[in-house]
């Protein structure tokens, strides 16, 4: 009750027993009284935007009815904000939640500490930003941790591969790059190596149509660079 709101409530318990059946009734009478409502907003460790900003990017004000889900969804919409810009490792919460029974409020404090600006690049193989969102989960996610750099590491991998670049090397790295943003530079090394063309192309099983009128309708030759595409959406 408390959580939303309710701090005037009343919450009385009633048993009743049954001897013939070894059972009893539990019965929980409540008195909610009035729901409290949003006393003072204030925000520590954020330098990005006015008080007044985050509470209307929060959306939560002053006199606002108090609710588990409104401060739930502040927090999100908070996270949310700063991860647009790149922040991944923003950390928000409630740090200090104080109710004022004198006037039914309760007063917050929500402690924002941004954190870096996160940079994904490439080194040695040029692709592009769409592919880069495509193949590295962090941007999907909005989130920074070991696993989803590797899930990225595997991908580019495997978009190398089906290029045809099957000797290729992925790795990446973490430095700071000391600026005013305080910024996290992950880099992605990449060795692509040799790309590997297609040297042969042969048609087997093929009882229905011949071989020159099947090998006219390939788009893959001797000699051009390999590509999965070549291999499945650009078969015979």
């Amino acid at each position: 009750m408390q959580q939303n709101g309710y701090y005037r409530s009343i919450v009385i318990e009633q048993e009743a027993e049954h001897a013939d059946t070894q059972q009893a009734d539990v019965v929980f009478h409540i008195q909610s009284g009035p729901s409290a409502h949003v006393g003072s907003v204030t925000v520590t460790g954020n330098q990005s935007y006015s008080q007044e900003q985050i509470q209307d990017i929060a959306k939560i004000h002053p006199g606002d009815q108090v609710t588990a889900e409104r401060t739930t969804n502040a927090l999100e919409r908070l996270r949310k904000k700063y991860q647009k810009q790149e922040r991944w490792l923003t950390q928000v919460r409630i740090s200090s939640q104080v109710y004022n029974p004198r006037t039914n409020a309760v007063d917050y404090v929500f402690e924002v500490v941004p954190g870096p600006k996160v940079t994904v690049t490439t080194e040695g193989f040029k692709f592009s930003r769409s592919q880069m969102k495509k193949l590295i989960p962090v941007f999907q996610e909005n989130a920074l941790d070991d696993d989803l750099l590797n899930e990225g590491r595997r991908n580019l991998l495997n978009y190398l591969q089906s290029r045809g670049y099957f000797e290729a090397k992925v790795e990446y790295q973490r430095r700071r790059r000391p600026n005013a943003q305080n910024e996290l530079v992950i880099t992605y090394k990449v060795d692509a190596g040799e790309r590997h063309k297609v040297v042969k192309v042969e048609i087997t099983g093929n009882q229905y149509f011949d071989t020159p009128n099947l090998r006219s309708t390939c788009k893959s030759r001797s000699r051009r660079n390999f590509s999965l595409a070549d291999a499945t959406a650009r078969s015979c």
